[in-house]
């Protein structure tokens, strides 16, 4: 059994707790230590069963011999803590729901969750620290870039590039053969039928740019 800890203690954390629970309960995989977060106010407690050790520091000192998860939805946060982490010894455990449907060809980055319900296809790449959220259709030749998140109810069709730092919301459809530009964050339910640059925001059916995403200022 591997040791995890899951790093984010919020809604989202609690849920890959419970992704990581049914992967054990498929195929005994995990020993889940429980979860670090910044937030002192949640550290010392127990979230649904699991104890808040400490926040980052805390797994940076007690990395050896552990495999962590980023369960932080949005990219510039799993990047800074990718790179507050990257002198520590820590691993990236991938994590994959049994009810994921996962074809050939499919290369997985270190650092992926992968939920129930979620179909990727077949000749498809994913970066490190990917998010595909519940539910979501990710086609042929597909490129997912790092830190790029997913939402639940996505439709990505066939050929599409999305770079990375990219935060697609839920119930977005992208096109076949589109390219989205990195860090750039689609709204909900928008329907995107061309190409999108980098660095912006989109909304609506087609999606349109509103406006420039601040955080490429960060986001190196």
């Amino acid at each position: 059994m591997k040791k995890l800890v899951v790093v984010g203690a919020g809604g989202f954390g609690r849920e890959v707790v419970q992704l990581a629970v049914h992967q054990n309960q498929a195929r005994p995989t995990w020993d889940i230590l429980g979860f670090v977060d910044d937030n002192r106010d949640l550290q010392g407690k127990r979230l649904n069963g699991f104890p808040v050790l400490g926040g980052l520091d805390w797994l940076a000192a007690n990395a050896e011999g552990k495999y962590a998860i980023l369960a932080l939805g949005e990219p510039e946060i799993k990047r800074k803590v990718a790179e507050r982490l990257k002198d520590s010894l820590i691993r990236y455990a991938t994590l994959i729901h049994p009810a994921a449907v996962i074809g050939d060809f499919v290369n997985i980055g270190a650092g992926t969750i992968i939920a129930a319900g979620v179909v990727l296809t077949v000749n498809i790449n994913t970066g490190k620290h990917v998010i595909i959220n519940v539910n979501s259709v990710i086609g042929h030749d597909v490129t997912l870039g790092e830190y790029v998140t997913i939402a639940p109810d996505v439709n990505v069709m066939g050929a599409a590039t999305i770079g990375q730092g990219c935060y697609v919301a839920a119930g977005v459809t992208i096109r076949d053969e589109v390219t989205v530009g990195p860090h750039t964050i689609i709204g909900l339910g928008a329907v995107v039928t061309g190409d999108l640059p980098g660095a912006v925001v989109a909304l609506g059916c087609p999606a349109k740019v509103v406006r420039e995403n601040k955080t490429k200022k960060v986001f190196k």
